[in-house]
């Protein structure tokens, strides 16, 4: 498993980490891709659900092989963006998309759409799938 600091560092220079930043209109936002995640467990909760465009503040786990790569729930700092933000990894915004207040989803994401044959080093290992599981803390709905 990665040092935490090392992780944090590597999630702000990968992902853009997005703190308060200008929220993207819906005619910047990228499309959502094509490919398709796996959900294994879906925890609902009543409320609205989110959708692309709407601000989110989640934590997540990362696993691929049965390793830890990424957990926000042990560094205490939630992970806040824009649903479709190409800054963000694709993967986060298809986990969330669909998820009202407190509601938890745990799925798999395919090598191609994790990173592909390159990976994201050091936080996205090479031609790996990923087991993710996201839990939605908060959510901003766009009018």
């Amino acid at each position: 498993m990665l040092p935490l600091g090392l992780i944090f560092v590597a999630l702000l220079k990968t992902s853009a980490m997005v703190m308060p930043k200008p929220t993207p209109t819906l005619s910047q936002l990228s499309p959502m891709p094509s490919a398709t995640i796996q959900t294994l467990q879906l925890l609902k909760t009543s409320g609205p659900m989110a959708k692309r465009g709407d601000r989110v503040t989640i934590h997540y786990r990362i696993e691929a092989s049965g390793s830890l790569i990424s957990d926000t729930a042990t560094t205490g700092l939630p992970f806040q963006f824009v649903i479709g933000d190409q800054r963000v990894p694709a993967f986060l915004s298809l986990g969330a998309e669909g998820l009202s207040e407190r509601s938890t989803r745990i799925f798999i994401v395919p090598a191609g759409l994790a990173g592909g044959d390159q990976g994201k080093p050091p936080l996205m290992p090479p031609k790996q799938d990923l087991r993710v599981t996201v839990r939605l803390v908060t959510l901003t709905a766009v009018e």
